[in-house]
């Protein structure tokens, strides 16, 4: 894959590997999980997220958000962005220009950017059936796919993106040792419902 980056930690080849996991999306069967079941699912994703959230950034370090192969954000890679610039430093994360109803709300600045999925969601997490020591059955968490979109966003970005694709499933949950980012949810809200991630 050619690149126009003078980082010197960035590869001028890329390769892609891809494997298969097994398990069902969780989409699938998240109204049948248990309360056992659900406490078990939201600890893993929590141990899964913050391997994630800890992967450093080696490309592009002069900017703060970027995709992970150091591509600029574009429209088309992410519905939720209306800018094709890029974002440097800690400052705020507003997609497109501000609206009066819209403002560059304070809430969303001075975020760390961290690796991020970019697209979690019930169908992108892959779990299958397991047998507990104890007998009991269960599930266990087997993937995280779909991967396109992935790279150095502001710390809430997974928990609001959530929100906006539906996925409200044990979102407070999983969120709470990443920090309350409820005031984030509720300025991204107020953009969906006037339409302006559409």
């Amino acid at each position: 894959m050619p690149t126009d980056s003078d980082d010197p930690f960035y590869s001028h080849d890329a390769y892609l590997l891809t494997s298969r996991a097994p398990g069902i999306p969780l989409s699938r069967y998240q109204d049948m999980l248990s309360d056992r079941d659900g406490a078990e699912f939201v600890a893993q994703m929590q141990e899964y997220l913050t391997q994630i959230r800890a992967i450093p950034k080696a490309v592009s370090l002069e900017h703060a958000i970027r995709q992970y192969f150091g591509r600029i954000l574009q429209r088309p890679l992410h519905l939720r962005l209306k800018s094709r610039r890029a974002f440097r430093g800690r400052g705020s994360f507003q997609p497109g220009p501000a609206k009066p109803g819209y403002p560059d709300d304070p809430s969303r600045r001075g975020h760390k950017a961290v690796f991020t999925h970019a697209d979690l969601n019930s169908r992108n997490i892959l779990a299958d059936r397991i047998i507990r020591p104890d007998g009991t059955g269960g599930w266990t968490v087997t993937g995280i796919v779909d991967w396109e979109n992935s790279g150095y966003y502001p710390e809430y970005w997974d928990y609001t993106k959530a929100f906006f694709e539906g996925f409200r499933h044990f979102m407070h949950e999983i969120f709470k040792p990443f920090g309350n980012f409820l005031k984030e949810f509720e300025i991204d809200k107020r953009g969906w419902e006037e339409g302006d991630y559409i």
